[in-house]
């Protein structure tokens, strides 16, 4: 018989391998200061998912926004037939994103963000597609000394991703798409939008099954196991339910 001490041992350390790639759901505010940590790693190609809104409603704006090609987006997006067509606030589209683990050992995708208008950090990681980039992460990648930003300022994003690792070599899961919930979402009603079991998103998440909540302006990762396709007959966000500041 194996020692029961052995046994316990032995089970610690498969979770905590298994669990290496895995990032614990923040259910904290974006405005809050506070984030979880990522398993170490160099990059990768993922996605995020960005809603349109009234100041980038096309799929050429969100493409400048987000230093990609047009013909990119429409490949990931069949459901929009031309960049200039314009989209309703709310309209999930996939982004491709590098996603690098800079030397903190955060998971993050980079891009620029200009103020037109005078606000603050906790607005824009709140407004900024809802949860992506939290107040403490932006503070601390533009050196700000306070909350408020000037019209004018071009701050550095630092959009959270995930990567998978070698722990998860034989794991048929391809990608981690981020994805910033808003008020009505669930873990089911995701799911059922990238096809994918509840119990999945739990895994990789790292939620507890018997109460995985989960907050507006926060996000959560989907695993997918080819390249991600969102399922339109679920309905996209209510438009009065989103806020967005204008960017350049």
């Amino acid at each position: 018989m194996i020692p029961l001490q052995l046994v316990i041992i032995t089970f610690t350390i498969l979770s905590l391998r298994s669990a290496y790639s895995q990032q614990y759901y923040d259910h904290t505010p974006c405005s809050f200061h506070t984030t979880n940590p990522a398993s170490a790693g160099t990059s990768c190609p993922t996605f995020i998912v960005y809603r349109a809104n009234r100041h980038f409603s096309t799929v050429s704006a969100i493409s400048t926004l987000f230093q990609t090609d047009s013909r990119t987006l429409l490949f990931l997006n069949p459901n929009v037939s031309a960049p200039s067509q314009p989209l309703p606030s709310g309209h999930e589209l996939l982004v491709p994103v590098t996603c690098s683990c800079a030397a903190d050992r955060f998971y993050r995708s980079y891009f620029t963000y200009t103020a037109t208008q005078n606000t603050s950090i906790s607005e824009i990681a709140c407004a900024f597609d809802e949860g992506l980039v939290k107040s403490d992460a932006l503070t601390a990648e533009n050196h700000a000394r306070s909350n408020g930003v000037t019209a004018g300022s071009t701050l550095r994003l630092p959009l959270k991703c995930a990567c998978l690792d070698e722990v998860f070599e034989n794991d048929p899961v391809k990608y981690l798409v981020a994805y910033p919930l808003i008020e009505g979402d669930s873990t089911q009603k995701v799911a059922g939008k990238f096809n994918v079991a509840e119990e999945e998103i739990w895994r990789f998440n790292r939620m507890d099954p018997f109460e995985p909540p989960v907050f507006p302006n926060t996000t959560v990762l989907i695993p997918v196991r080819d390249e991600p396709l969102i399922n339109f007959s679920i309905p996209d966000a209510d438009p009065s339910k989103l806020q967005f500041l204008p960017v350049d």
